[in-house]
């Protein structure tokens, strides 16, 4: 699918970021791509040093996820409040859209690394397994066979993070040249998805589609349905409108955000995050990156 030709790379570039809501104790890199990139992946980010616990919880964003433990070649899932490991997939694997939280252990260890995807912007790379494995993991080797380990075998060779970012920046850049292009109706219900509420069928007429047909091109790209997508973002957003201001009432916000009142609001974050919306915010000083959180 790609090859490994010689970098030439200029590690001090500016757009290497250490964003300031990490804990101090987590030593992280986390790189904004080049254009045309930035189009379908919202960052790149490494993790050299993870806080030790359990268990890490993942909320859902609308999108995908890869990542690539370089520490272990393996990472482990667990179903909500069960001890017991669910899952184990190879260390090089991607996350589809996940309608609920789920823990990962995998992130007390380092050094990782990953992709964060914008809604929609793993299609191009992945194509119809988007819709595929929704709710799982799958490893990488099953897209892109040898390859995937090629490229962990790579990243791990790397002596520094910085280098380490600019290699699979590269190679993802030569994966989107030869990838599928994202449909322009779903690029235009992803947009008007993430500013407001409008309804599904609503937005099926503008796009001059049929209920029916816009769910299945919809989910097919993006990896979960438009109303759950909806409600996600909606979540998302009320999360962050949350932890921005501390003084706002919980009734204000759910009805700033959408919701039919406080109750609603509940039990949307209850359904994302297995918490309260104040268990929620109370846990944003321990938030890993975002869309994860410490969970005990």
């Amino acid at each position: 699918m790609f090859s490994f030709a010689p970098l030439s790379l200029d590690v001090n570039r500016g757009n290497i970021q250490a964003p300031t809501h990490i804990t101090k104790s987590v030593v992280n890199r986390v790189l904004k791509p080049k254009p045309p990139l930035d189009t379908y992946i919202e960052c790149l980010w490494h993790f050299t040093e993870m806080p030790p616990r359990l268990t890490t919880r993942v909320v859902p964003s609308g999108a995908l996820e890869f990542v690539i433990n370089l520490e272990k070649d393996e990472i482990r899932t667990y179903e909500p409040g069960e001890t017991e490991l669910s899952g184990r997939f190879p260390g090089t694997a991607v996350a589809g859209a996940y309608k609920s939280f789920f823990l990962v252990d995998v992130l007390r260890r380092g050094p990782i690394m990953g992709v964060h995807f914008k809604p929609g912007g793993a299609f191009p790379f992945f194509g119809g397994l988007v819709s595929e494995i929704a709710d799982t993991h799958i490893g990488l080797e099953v897209i892109w066979g040898a390859e995937a380990r090629r490229l962990r075998e790579r990243l791990y060779e790397a002596p520094t993070a910085e280098l380490r970012l600019h290699i699979l920046e590269q190679i993802l850049q030569s994966c989107l040249a030869k990838g599928k292009e994202l449909r322009g109706d779903v690029t235009y219900a992803l947009s008007r998805l993430k500013r407001c509420a409008i309804p599904v069928g609503e937005l099926a007429n503008e796009l001059g589609l049929s209920h029916r047909r816009f769910i299945e091109v919809f989910t097919t790209q993006v990896g979960m349905t438009p109303n759950l997508f909806r409600r996600v973002r909606r979540f998302q957003r009320a999360a962050l409108l949350a932890g921005r201001n501390p003084t706002l009432s919980w009734g204000e916000l759910s009805l700033d955000c959408g919701y039919f009142d406080q109750s609603h609001m509940i039990r949307d974050f209850q359904a994302f995050s297995g918490f309260t919306p104040a268990d929620y915010v109370g846990r944003l000083n321990e938030q890993v990156k975002e869309n994860l959180i410490a969970d005990a």
